[in-house]
């Protein structure tokens, strides 16, 4: 009987050790989209990542502000777009990261457009309240389906071939960078 009992503890004391449950080690790098990575005092969230398909009505309000040399594309280039989410879990308004690079397996790196004001989905590196997050809540990007603040990106499309590609985001405040792998 008491084994009985003690198996359920022994299960989930097994799964925190697997886990990394209470290491207080931060996290920095994610092999996947959907990991929060600690940098600093904010936690940062990849929700989603995709190619946008500017003829596609959806995609379109995504690309809305940016300027008339960022909107044109090459042949040979796309728009890739990383939904981002940003959590202040402190008492302190605290400063997100203005610095994102998305990288393939060849080196080629590739820094994010910033539309105008008009975008009400894009990314804007703005201080965060405390207790909040980035989309603000009840934003047009924090209701939208990802929930994400979009960061828009203009790529070859032989990166697609060169995957996976990798975001990286430095937050200058704390001095650490993090890396995720999107799922493209």
């Amino acid at each position: 009987m008491i084994r009985r009992r003690a198996l359920p503890t022994l299960l989930i004391f097994v799964a925190c050790v697997i886990a990394g449950c209470g290491s207080g080690e931060p996290t920095l790098v994610a092999d996947t989209e959907g990991v929060y990575l600690d940098l600093g005092q904010l936690h940062y969230q990849i929700q989603l990542s995709r190619q946008l398909n500017p003829a596609d009505p959806e995609d379109v309000a995504y690309l809305r502000g940016l300027s008339p040399a960022d909107a044109h594309l090459s042949a040979r280039q796309a728009f890739f777009a990383v939904w981002i989410r940003v959590e202040n879990r402190t008492d302190r308004a605290q400063q997100p990261a203005q610095s994102f690079e998305v990288a393939d397996t060849r080196g080629n790196v590739y820094r994010p457009l910033f539309p105008d004001a008009t975008n009400l989905l894009a990314y804007r590196s703005q201080g965060v309240p405390a207790h909040s997050k980035i989309p603000a809540p009840g934003s047009l990007a924090e209701s939208s389906p990802t929930q994400g603040s979009v960061l828009l990106f203009k790529v070859d499309v032989a990166a697609y071939d060169n995957r996976p590609l990798t975001l990286t985001i430095a937050n200058p405040a704390s001095g650490q960078s993090g890396h995720a792998d999107l799922d493209v």
